[in-house]
């Protein structure tokens, strides 16, 4: 099964005392043949956040880059599938499930 993990996941994955990591981690253990697919768009939210996470002192110096690093070797390695798609048919598809959900299906972020 190939999913898309958005950028908290990663980062839940990514930083061990992140209070989410070990239920991001346990993931691989309750779908065992899954696959996180990484894209382009993931690249550039996942490491702004690391980036904005060390500023804000709530990661040690020097480690986004570590991260990032490490996240770059494992897409060269293929541990992340790296999925490039049409962009113009991904926003037209957003915008169409939007408009079709976006009055009716909560958002788990603003949830109350």
């Amino acid at each position: 099964m190939m999913v898309y993990g958005d950028t908290s996941w990663w980062i839940a994955c990514k930083i061990a005392d992140d209070s989410n990591h070990r239920a991001a981690v346990q993931i691989f253990d309750i779908f065992p043949d899954i696959q996180v697919i990484w894209t382009p768009w993931q690249r550039v939210e996942v490491f702004n956040s690391l980036r904005q996470l060390e500023r804000a002192g709530i990661v040690i110096a020097g480690k986004a880059r570590e991260l990032i690093r490490l996240l770059e070797q494992e897409v060269r390695l293929g541990y992340w599938p790296h999925i490039e798609f049409d962009w113009q048919d991904a926003v037209r598809t957003t915008c169409e499930l939007s408009a079709e959900h976006g009055l009716s299906v909560p958002i788990r972020g603003m949830d109350l």
